[in-house]
């Protein structure tokens, strides 16, 4: 079947590349303005204020004081970036399926460009996900360190990560086996931080409640005890 159409693969596990599983995955991806009722989460001092939907917790709406939706320059401007490179994407493996030898000379093979786009997007929205549920691991850490030095390094941690792009590989056939690999190795980290945070945050707790538990006992043996001060014996002159 032509690149990108329907029935031409599963992506991910599940659906068929450029079928309507994949228009559901985008439909549902959480990277849309919220639409139903929705809950302001925190206000900053500029008037900024960040409401995320009832329905998707992922799914984020920034407000000015006024209620409208804000969308900031530097976004728009990644966004146009992003775009770019996944057009770029889309032409080497729609060119390279199309330049592949084929069995007739006659009949050359033709991807369904707009399925092509519509797998990127999914991939993208997916990817972008993933990452977004490792930095919020990174950012609740960053919350509870108190050390300069780890500090510098986590905010280098959640630079990287917003930085990071999937490892195409040039020679396959198709880009969806790395979208795939660079998802499960962010959900894979996601896992593995959350398990090393909560272990950390009960060992915390463990150990802040036993220094409670022992100067309570310490203050309790304290009250207890008698008096060290003793009244001093009265002076007796040499008359």
């Amino acid at each position: 079947p032509p690149l990108g159409s329907s029935g031409g693969g599963t992506f991910f596990g599940s659906g068929t590349i450029g079928g309507a599983a994949a228009a559901d995955a985008a439909g549902g991806s959480g990277i849309c303005f919220a639409q139903r009722e929705t809950v302001v989460m925190s206000n900053h001092g500029d008037g900024i204020a960040e409401v995320i939907a009832e329905d998707d917790p992922c799914r984020l709406t920034i407000l000015d004081c006024a209620g409208r939706k804000v969308v900031h320059a530097a976004a728009v401007e990644d966004l146009g970036a992003l775009e770019r490179e996944m057009l770029s994407i889309a032409s080497y493996f729609i060119h390279k399926y199309e330049a592949a030898p084929s069995a007739s000379e006659l009949e050359r093979m033709k991807a369904d460009r707009n399925g092509v786009l519509l797998d990127l997007y999914t991939a993208e929205v997916m990817f972008n996900t993933k990452k977004v549920q490792l930095l919020e691991v990174y950012l609740e850490i960053y919350e509870h360190a108190c050390d300069p030095v780890e500090m510098a390094d986590l905010a280098q941690r959640i630079v990287d990560v917003l930085a990071a792009r999937p490892r195409l590989g040039l020679e396959d056939s198709y880009f969806t086996d790395s979208y795939a690999a660079a998802v499960c190795t962010l959900g894979n980290r996601t896992s593995f931080m959350k398990t090393l945070f909560s272990r950390q945050l009960r060992a915390q707790r463990s150990i802040a409640g036993e220094a409670n538990s022992s100067s309570a006992a310490f203050r309790g043996r304290v009250a207890r005890s008698p008096q060290s001060g003793r009244e001093a014996p009265a002076s007796t002159d040499g008359d």
